[in-house]
């Protein structure tokens, strides 16, 4: 520390102890922030992502990465890399995940630094990560993608009607949320009612103010998954979720299908707005 006190920077300040905690303390807080999101465990997040222009297309360049590993534990948080550019990377490929280069290399390279005619050898070292064709495969995000996901809001499951002999399981989370650009539903409810041969249509209705809430026109119509499970068979059922003049429902075509007791019915669907 006192070395580093005592070396002036040409054209800059002293190296104090404040600045040294400025630095330190910085990664910190990117560490709160992204640990924040609960990120998948192999996933790079570019929290800067730059690129550069490689006819016809723009490719990746030097860039800062917030990395989880595949090996994630809780009890830590992830690293933050520079990453190197890659000219055979393009961008799209890389945020679609279709690039071929899925892995991560880390590199250190030593440095000398020069102060006053004495060289200090390997004083210090840059640490770097580059892309390369190996296992593990991670998958690659903008900042602004996490940000968007978790900027959701709840809608309570109590606007939700469930038949009679219905329940919600509670084995998995249920899930009704939003935000300005897209809705996610993952229900799982259990049958608790006497098996039937031959069902009709299901229809769960919702609290026709939702849809507004949501703002979901009139007519609109979203697919949406349903799957049955009675521990022997499990039965797949088109379903969407609709709106008309005066109603909000969840519409399943389960007309001829079997259900038995204790069955366990998952919904889940994932729509833009």
């Amino acid at each position: 520390m006192n070395k580093l006190n005592n070396i002036l920077r040409e054209g800059g300040f002293p190296v104090t102890g404040e600045a040294l905690q400025v630095l330190h303390d910085y990664q910190r807080y990117i560490h709160a922030i992204m640990s924040s999101f609960e990120i998948e465990p192999g996933t790079v997040v570019f929290l800067e992502l730059n690129q550069a222009l490689n006819l016809p297309n723009f490719v990746l360049s030097d860039s800062y990465i917030y990395v989880v590993p595949e090996t994630f534990d809780l009890n830590k948080t992830g690293h933050i890399y520079k990453l190197k550019g890659d000219s055979t990377i393009i961008i799209s490929d890389l945020l679609a995940n279709t690039h071929a280069k899925k892995g991560l290399q880390i590199i250190e390279t030593p440095s000398t630094v020069s102060f006053n005619g004495v060289d200090y050898v390997n004083y210090m070292s840059i640490i770097e990560a580059q892309l390369i064709d190996a296992t593990p495969a991670y998958t690659f995000k903008r900042l602004t993608d996490l940000i968007e996901l978790a900027n959701y809001s709840n809608i309570s499951l109590s606007n939700i009607s469930l038949p009679a002999d219905y329940t919600f399981n509670i084995n998995h989370s249920n899930v009704f949320k939003y935000n300005l650009n897209r809705v996610e539903m993952q229900l799982s409810l259990n049958y608790t009612g006497p098996g039937i041969g031959m069902m009709t249509m299901l229809e769960i209705p919702i609290t026709a103010s939702v849809a507004v809430q949501l703002q979901i026109k009139i007519g609109a119509m979203y697919p949406l998954l349903m799957c049955i499970y009675d521990a022997t068979n499990i039965i797949n059922a088109p379903c969407i979720l609709y709106r008309d003049i005066s109603t909000f429902k969840i519409i399943a075509d389960t007309i001829g299908v079997t259900i038995n007791s204790n069955s366990v019915v998952e919904l889940k669907g994932s729509f833009l707005l």
